[in-house]
C-alpha cells in the first residue's frame, strides 16, 4: 500500500513546478484556470511519454527497416 502512495507522488522537481505554478495563480501572477490547465496539460504529456516509451520503433519516431525486393 505504501509502495503504490510513494509511486504516485510526484517527484520534488514535480512538486517545485506545481508549486510554483500555483503560486503565479495565488498571486495573480496567472489566472487559475489558466494555471489549472497548464498541469492538467503537463500530467496528460507525461503520461502519454510513459506509454509510448514502451511501443514499437514505428510509434517511438524510428524508422522500421525496409529491404526493397
Amino acid at each position: 500500500m505504501v509502495n503504490s502512495v510513494r509511486e504516485n507522488l510526484p517527484s520534488p522537481g514535480q512538486l517545485a513546478y506545481y508549486g510554483g505554478l500555483g503560486a503565479l495563480a495565488a498571486l495573480s501572477v496567472i489566472e487559475w484556470p489558466v494555471a489549472a490547465a497548464i498541469g492538467i496539460g503537463t500530467v496528460v504529456a507525461q503520461r502519454a511519454g510513459k506509454e509510448t516509451s514502451g511501443s514499437s520503433p514505428a510509434r517511438s519516431g524510428a524508422r522500421p527497416d525496409r529491404t526493397s525486393a
